[in-house]
């Protein structure tokens, strides 16, 4: 039976699941394909320039979606994702990013900053909050009803900027400064991160990293690259009584160095506060105080196979390891609960400063106090196994758009992480776990490249058992938007706050392996209610619609979408444009077996349409190009 397809809707929300956590199989030329990074993976300046803006999404019913800034500049992290978003308890909220719109040198770059009322965002800010160039800001609680970034300027040290009433007036802006001979000209720190807790939120804690030099004049810092400091303030930052300390058990004896924000603060709980530390050549660890920072107790989650590991070791094993993309949140009880990525490394030539990752590795793992040290990392293997990408179309194999070559990685985006990793985390006082990360889809792409997409999950029996992903991000404009280094607000609420960066195209512009050309991404702000999150009908959970595929495509006049059904259904058979607007739609009763519509092109201008059929929750999307 034929049908000529005549009209659209909007999706606003998606959930997907699998009955159990598994990694879908991918071609073993890709999973083994294996491709060159630094060893030290961290990145401050770009190299290149301009793409188009990607469109706002206007709020929906189930997910509110707005966008509160805007950057060229799209590097947020090299690794772990730092406190972005804070939220109080009037219902006000500030988020923050590293903005620049100057490329290629960014003289502008610095803090973007935006403010909640509790009933509206701020206009779009045009300009840095600090004086000078600065990138990689936290923002915390400061005070009885203030707020305090911290960001590095790259030259002489940490930028500190704060002000007793958030939302209005102007900040105070104070330098802080890394130990003598921590770095090769002045006494910077880079790539901080920062937590506020006491009853006033007086007591200041950062973590950031030495300078690294350069790959062809590394600079050591006690016998280190990328020596991780930590630094607190009692008093405000009035004064700091411990100022870029190496803390025992993370210095030479142990490792020789760290990446660019390869650690991650946990929200702190009284006095106990917590980070983890990781990347593809050092243990997974968490450090852990009960006391405000004065004394710290280490714990390796994951014992890298080479130990105190240089770039002068060969390592033809390939082992899995950590990505450096990691979170941690502490429970009601102080327990902590940690996430990370799964990576496969090798270095095949001593002393280049180069490394390998296999950018086709997925999934990310948890990890609970308490529990044995993880062991496996291996995807197909790995116990620890909570989240990986989803078999979209339930066919059990990953269908990503294949490189042009085995030794071409331009099928997805270089982040030097895990296909499903950026975690970021936040527990509740009921316990309840809630967690946010970035996964390639293996259906949304722009005909060379596929998208990374949001997506949450939930735990309320403290990590035993895990909900069903749900698609942050479903509405039909994102599916062509890079969604990427998502942070939340880790305040009690019915809803979580997430601040995340959509670029319409995938990567980064400042990666050198992918050259992309700079241009504008939108800087988002999302809320959700916990109760969505996990709530829907899944992948495997999948009852009517086999398949889907058009044909031919693309096409100039006619083409013909053929739908295979399991069982008779009532569908609805969209057609959207890359703005998420009503251009066609049908309902449409579809019986057991192969049916065949008529998509007549020819009403429709050339561009990219996304053809959608979906009968209730269950959903099958393809791209639709007229010429």
């Amino acid at each position: 039976m034929k049908k000529t397809l005549l009209f659209s809707i909007a999706l606003c929300f998606g959930v997907f699941a699998q009955a159990q956590t598994q990694t879908i199989k991918v071609p073993a030329s890709l999973r083994n394909q294996a491709v060159k990074r630094p060893v030290r993976n961290a990145v401050d300046m770009p190299t290149n320039l301009s793409k188009a803006s990607n469109p706002s999404v206007n709020s929906q019913a189930a997910i509110s979606d707005s966008k509160i800034g805007s950057t060229v500049y799209d590097l947020q992290t090299n690794q772990a994702i730092q406190n972005r978003i804070v939220r109080w308890s009037d219902g006000t909220i500030a988020a923050t990013w590293t903005q620049g719109n100057a490329s290629t040198s960014y003289a502008d770059r610095g803090t973007g900053y935006n403010y909640f009322d509790g009933n509206n965002w701020a206009a779009i800010p045009t300009a840095r909050i600090e004086s000078n160039r600065t990138g990689w800001p936290s923002i915390c609680k400061f005070g009885a009803n203030g707020e305090i970034t911290a960001s590095h300027n790259g030259a002489t040290g940490l930028e500190i900027c704060k002000r007793t009433t958030k939302g209005t007036g102007a900040w105070t802006q104070t330098l802080l400064t890394g130990p003598t001979g921590s770095a090769a000209t002045g006494t910077p720190m880079l790539w901080p991160r920062m937590i506020t807790n006491g009853p006033n939120n007086d007591n200041i804690h950062i973590i950031a990293c030495t300078d690294p030099g350069t790959s062809t004049a590394p600079f050591l810092y006690k016998g280190q690259t990328c020596a991780l400091l930590y630094s607190r303030s009692t008093d405000g930052g009035a004064t700091w009584d411990k100022q870029g300390v190496v803390l025992s058990q993370l210095d030479s004896n142990f490792y020789k160095g760290f990446g660019g924000d390869s650690y991650a603060w946990a929200n702190p709980i009284g006095d106990t506060i917590a980070f983890v530390l990781g990347d593809n050549w050092v243990d997974g660890i968490l450090m852990k105080s009960t006391d405000n920072g004065n004394t710290w107790t280490k714990t390796v989650f994951f014992q890298h196979p080479y130990q105190k590991w240089t770039d002068a070791v060969l390592t033809p094993d390939t082992p899995y390891v950590v990505d450096g993309a990691m979170n941690v949140a502490l429970d009601p009880q102080g327990k902590a609960h940690v996430f990370f990525g799964f990576q496969r490394v090798l270095n095949t030539t001593a002393n280049d400063n180069l490394t390998s990752y296999f950018p086709y590795i997925d999934g990310m793992g948890y990890w609970k106090e308490g529990q044995p040290a993880v062991t496996d990392l291996n995807p197909s293997t790995a116990p620890c196994l909570i989240a990986a990408m989803l078999d979209e179309n339930g066919n059990g194999t990953n269908d990503m758009v294949l490189p042009a070559a085995t030794s071409d990685p331009a099928s997805v985006g270089q982040y030097y992480i895990s296909l499903t990793s950026m975690p970021y985390a936040t527990i509740d006082a009921q316990g309840g776990i809630y967690l946010t990360y970035s996964s390639v889809s293996e259906t949304k792409n722009n005909g060379t490249q596929n998208y990374r997409r949001l997506w949450a999950k939930k735990s309320t029996d403290g990590g035993t058992t895990w909900s069903n992903p749900t698609d942050l991000v479903a509405d039909p404009i994102h599916d062509f938007d890079e969604c990427v280094y998502a942070s939340m607000a880790r305040d009690e609420d019915s809803k979580l706050h997430i601040v995340y960066q959509a670029d319409s195209e995938p990567g980064q512009s400042l990666n050198t392996v992918e050259a992309d050309a700079p241009g504008p991404n939108d800087i988002r702000y999302l809320s959700v209610t916990k109760d969505e999150i996990g709530a829907s009908i899944g992948i495997n959970e999948v009852k009517t619609i086999s398949s889907t595929k058009i044909y031919p495509n693309p096409t100039s006049e006619n083409a013909s979408l053929a739908i295979s059904m399991k069982s008779n259904a009532e569908l609805t058979v969209s057609i959207v444009n890359l703005m998420g607007q009503v251009v066609k739609s049908v309902n449409y009763n579809a019986t057991t077996g192969l049916n065949v519509l008529d998509l007549n092109a020819n009403s429709l201008t050339a561009g990219i349409y996304l053809i959608r059929v979906q009968n209730g929750k269950e959903l099958s999307t393809q791209k639709l190009i007229v010429r």
